[in-house]
């Protein structure tokens, strides 16, 4: 059943406080229980009013009483909290949240507008103590509101994002009106994604018209699953002034002049918007914030011009990669063989030669790439008329393959998208791959794909199908018992066809039909889940592969066994990965039951990438703090990419391991099944198996004879330590001893 507590002000006569917020609820279905914290005959717009607000202990006894006979996280679906007079009433407000902090709390901080508060300045630090160190579901402040809880005088897109980084226990935050370049928004977060809706104004004042958003909010927020986004707040905006626009015509019919402001919104005259869905997708166009990079505001997004610089690097690859069906009768056998020890043994003939690469040194190239990505969100507008609404950001020089409009895939499907660029000489194609889209991660807009996204992030991130606990769906049946998983299930859930790494093969076998690449150098990039897909295609073909944001792939990598050329330094990979040091996602820290990648029901548990970093070190250099807004494609381009003198320097990943605490097993085979690093959770003597094996020909005949012995191996100069003794937070070893040192001794022996 839908039921809601509204805590607010109540009057006798006009639609503000309470009386705004219950019947449009009601008439939505909802059972509204209300407290009142005022009783006046009507609200002071009207220059003069009588009664009294609640006192204190008349309210702690109505929330007693309740609680006697109601249990108030599971018989109210929302707690709406409204107009507190004082700050009595707000510290019992406050305590309540401390008692109940798993129901879903609405807060409304009405302090006041227009540069004015309207309530004591006492009630500031309990609103930002309540938001700081409790968990919020929904803020609805208005601009002035927002100013005052987060200190920041809001002029532009820069401070407003700067502003929401300040309330990380919030996960949704939903400002009813913000003027920024001259226009009017409502805009809306939800874990670090934002969006953007511009408001129809009337040119007058409406007394109640906070309560009635809020109200109205909060009936779509529920009907969302609690989670805000631009659909929300296009419903919310299109049902709100269709109401007040109705109200302004009433008033003029009642005064016989144009009013500057309504005293009482014509609720009940209005109803029928309430429940009328045809209103809902007017011609409003919402945006996400992060779709369109300041560094390009104002500016015609067809005429920018984005160079992209090249040189010529060493590269290492497959010699047959491009022979029909070479790499793909390699990567079926390695999905369907029953014995996994046949891979590694297979033989590959490799190529060293020079290819041109982009130049990740340069600015310029890396912010053109970057943008690159971002398209790959964007449908390719069609018409002038799209253009007009249009995120799209043209990259001159580089233009979507018009003549083979079907080579932009995935837009007419639900699964994976992007645009294929070629450059105007005709000598470059670079494949853009779309990222993760959906509630919850950032990046994204449109969430048509937001469930095959999930399902392939948590396939390609997680340790074992997204098995974080046994109250969540996995995405593979691969889980066996605690920290067990079924490696050979794994490895084939991968490389099933319906899945997002044989549809990046596929869109490359097209590319290549139209593209020969004998005759084009192609280069692959994309964001998030995007940037992953982009390095695992140019490690299977020897691409040059630039992943913005991406989380670690390393894992993926070795569970769909790519080809690798043995002893390949990971300068030759020609795979760069762009990251900053405050993206949970990138760092591989966004994991673990309070955090927002967990709450959206996403398994990001790897943190470990192949080819070089090029991280940017936010945290120390700009005293950033760890936030989902900051995997944003356009944070990495407005405020990281543009905001130093140089690229980050590229290195080498510290040795570095996914998923230590797990055990993975295999049924195929007679190797023993624990890990070559001992599981640090029960490090133990292990019995070692020594396997030695020929190959006798191209057509994978072996012979494999194993030898076992329960000896402990000693340290020797060229033995690897077998044991980690200390890890640091992302799970990287940072110290290493054998399995039969204590810790004193093992500290002796090898420092990472």
């Amino acid at each position: 059943m839908k039921s809601l507590l509204s805590i607010s002000s109540h009057v006798v006569h006009g639609y503000v406080g309470n009386r705004a917020t219950v019947f449009p609820l009601q008439y939505n279905g909802f059972d509204v229980d209300a407290i009142n914290t005022t009783n006046y005959s009507n609200h002071p717009g009207y220059g003069t009013f009588k009664g009294n607000k609640s006192q204190p202990q008349l309210i702690s006894d109505l929330i007693k009483g309740l609680k006697k006979i109601l249990d108030f996280r599971k018989d109210y679906s929302m707690i709406l909290v409204g107009y507190c007079p004082d700050e009595e009433v707000l510290k019992l407000i406050k305590g309540e949240i401390g008692l109940n902090s798993a129901s879903k709390w609405i807060i409304d901080p009405i302090l006041g507008d227009n540069g004015k508060l309207y309530v004591s300045e006492n009630l500031i630090p309990i609103y930002k103590e309540i938001l700081q160190n409790y968990s919020i579901s929904l803020i609805t402040p208005n601009q002035f509101e927002f100013e005052v809880l987060s200190g920041t005088k809001i002029e532009s897109w820069d401070e407003l994002i700067n502003a929401v980084r300040g309330f990380p226990n919030v996960e949704n935050i939903v400002i009813s009106s913000i003027s920024i370049d001259n226009k009017t928004y409502c805009v809306g977060v939800n874990n670090g994604q934002l969006f953007a809706v511009p408001i129809k104004t009337i040119d007058c004042n409406f007394n109640g018209c906070g309560d009635l958003f809020s109200s109205l909010l909060a009936n779509e927020f529920y009907n969302n699953k609690f989670q805000i986004n631009a659909d929300v707040l296009v419903k919310v905006t299109n049902k709100l002034h269709k109401m007040l626009e109705l109200s302004y015509e009433e008033e003029i019919k009642v005064t016989n002049k144009i009013p500057t402001i309504v005293k009482d919104i014509r609720i009940i005259a209005a109803k029928e918007y309430l429940l009328d869905s045809s209103i809902d997708n007017e011609e409003f166009h919402a945006s996400s914030l992060e779709d369109w990079p300041k560094v390009h505001h104002g500016k015609n997004p067809f005429t920018i011009t984005l160079p992209i610089k090249s040189k010529i690097n060493k590269s290492i690859r497959l010699k047959d990669r491009h022979e029909p069906n070479f790499v793909e009768s390699y990567l079926e056998f390695a999905r369907t063989t029953k014995n996994e020890n046949l891979l590694p043994g297979i033989h590959f003939d490799w190529i060293d030669e020079d290819i041109s690469v982009p130049n990740i040194t340069d600015k310029d190239t890396l912010v053109s790439l970057a943008t690159i990505s971002s398209n790959s969100y964007v449908r390719f507008p069609q018409n002038d008329e799209e253009k007009k609404k249009s995120d799209w950001i043209d990259v001159v020089g580089w233009l979507p393959d018009k003549n083979n409009s079907d080579i932009n895939f995935g837009w007419d499907d639900i699964g994976l998208r992007g645009h294929v660029f070629v450059s105007t000489d005709n000598k470059t194609v670079v494949i853009g791959i779309k990222g993760t889209s959906g509630a919850g991660l950032p990046g994204g807009g449109s969430d048509e794909t937001g469930p095959q996204d999930k399902t392939n992030d948590n396939l390609l991130f997680s340790c074992c199908c997204a098995r974080i606990s046994y109250m969540w769906t996995t995405v593979c049946d691969c889980y066996e018992k605690t920290y067990t998983c079924n490696q050979d299930c794994l490895e084939k859930e991968l490389r099933k066809p319906d899945k997002y790494y044989q549809a990046t093969l596929d869109i490359y076998k097209n590319v290549t039909s139209l593209y020969p690449p004998d005759k084009y150098e192609i280069w692959v990039t994309g964001h998030s889940l995007g940037g992953a897909l982009a390095s695992l295609l140019g490690r299977t073909y020897g691409l040059p592969a630039v992943a913005f944001e991406a989380p670690g792939e390393m894992l993926a990598t070795k569970r769909l066994h790519l080809p690798q050329p043995p002893g390949l330094p990971k300068h030759l990979e020609n795979i760069w990965h762009i990251g900053n040091t405050a993206d949970p996602i990138y760092m591989g820290v966004c994991n673990g039951a309070s955090s927002s990648c967990n709450a959206a029901g996403y398994a990001m548990e790897t943190a470990c990438h192949t080819g070089l970093q090029c991280v940017y070190d936010v945290v120390t250099d700009l005293g950033w703090r760890v936030n989902l807004l900051n995997h944003r494609i356009h944070t990495v381009i407005d405020d990281v990419i543009l905001i130093y003198n140089e690229t980050a320097k590229c290195e080498e990943q510290p040795p570095c391991r996914d998923c230590f605490n797990w055990r993975f097993v295999s049924h195929y085979d007679n190797e023993d099944d624990e890990p070559s690093l001992p599981n640090p959770l029960n490090p133990r003597r292990s019995t070692l198996i020594t396997k030695t094996k020929s190959i006798t020909s191209i057509e994978l005949t072996t012979t494999t004879t194993y030898k076992t012995t329960t000896d402990s191996p000693q340290p020797t100069e060229i033995d690897p330590p077998k044991k980690c003794l200390k890890r640091n937070w992302y799970g990287w070893c940072v110290e290493w001893g054998y399995d039969d040192d204590d810790d004193e001794d093992g500290k002796k022996l090898y420092i990472a």
